[in-house]
């Protein structure tokens, strides 16, 4: 049985050359062992699935979520540093891209990546930035004052 795991939250994978893995990782976890799929760039480009077997995939999810981790902490990071809004660390947190955010939000891509911007969210109605907040899941005052000492 092969389970296929999420490239989004895997994005470490898909910079992976065939070469690059191991025979044991290119494994087909022999001894009744439950596979999985992660894929890797061939020589000719194009994503070629690898089975791996459980430990392997537990390992590379770790390796995944170490990444997801430090993107989000160098977001977090430009949200103090006043060079984002925090709609751009929550739209990460929550796993959303412009399109997907967008969509919620009923706005135009274009749109939403101004309102990344911190002057352009400085100027944004109550009311929208009460609608991110409730995409998020989040109260109005966290969106608000990302970072306060008092929140």
């Amino acid at each position: 049985m092969y389970v296929a795991i999420d490239l989004r939250k895997i994005k470490i994978l898909v910079t992976m050359s065939i070469h690059e893995m191991s025979q044991e990782e290119m494994s087909y976890g022999e001894g009744g062992q439950e596979n999985k799929i992660v894929y890797a760039i061939g020589e000719d480009g194009n994503y070629i699935p690898i089975p791996v077997n459980g430990q392997q995939a537990k390992h590379i999810s770790q390796m995944a979520q170490w990444g997801s981790n430090t993107l989000l902490h160098e977001i977090e990071t430009k949200v103090k540093a006043g060079m984002l809004s925090p709609i751009a660390y929550y739209m990460e947190k929550n796993e959303m891209d412009i399109a997907t955010l967008a969509q919620k939000v009923g706005k135009w891509e274009w749109q939403v990546k101004k309102h990344l911007q911190p002057h352009v969210f400085s100027k944004l109605s109550p009311a929208l930035i009460q609608l991110y907040a409730n995409i998020f899941n989040i109260t109005f005052a966290t969106l608000v004052h990302f970072g306060d000492e008092q929140q």
